[in-house]
């Protein structure tokens, strides 16, 4: 049987360790013990970075080729893609989800199924365009994926 890889995409910039990780962390644990051992895996861009996240660093002091070669590299592998696009009214340019939105754009390139949770976007050409399902969270997203996947 073939794992199938779900790319945990959401935002970091911004958002405390707790809030950028907790969500990755109970999907996460949904797919990995979710049927049969081995079924599912994901990828999880803080994982092994969480503790030095912790005492200070922040997502940008692994460097930008870093994180972008790292992230693409896995997305590349991953079958599909979870994203959180939970966002504030309003957000600082510097906070703004670039990197997310970027890894959707390669997803979509690469016609892996993107699924997403919020109405940040929806409605919104380019969103609509590639997103292949908005859910209003993240539970129904995780049903979703393992449902029709």
């Amino acid at each position: 049987m073939n794992k199938k890889i779900v790319y945990l995409s959401g935002r970091m910039d911004g958002v405390s360790v707790s809030e950028g990780n907790g969500w990755r962390e109970y999907a996460s644990k949904f797919f990995r013990n979710y049927g049969e051992s081995g079924e599912w895996d994901v990828y999880n861009p803080y994982e092994g970075k969480v503790e030095e996240m912790k005492n200070g660093k922040t997502h940008t002091d692994f460097g930008t080729n870093e994180i972008y070669h790292r992230d693409i590299y896995h997305l590349d592998k991953s079958d599909i893609v979870l994203v959180n696009l939970d966002l504030p009214d309003t957000v600082e340019k510097e906070h703004c989800p670039f990197f997310t939105i970027g890894e959707m754009f390669h997803a979509h390139r690469d016609r892996k199924p993107i699924i997403a949770y919020t109405n940040a976007f929806k409605g919104r050409p380019g969103y609509d365009a590639i997103v292949t399902k908005t859910l209003p969270n993240l539970e129904d997203c995780l049903d979703y994926i393992v449902t029709n996947y």
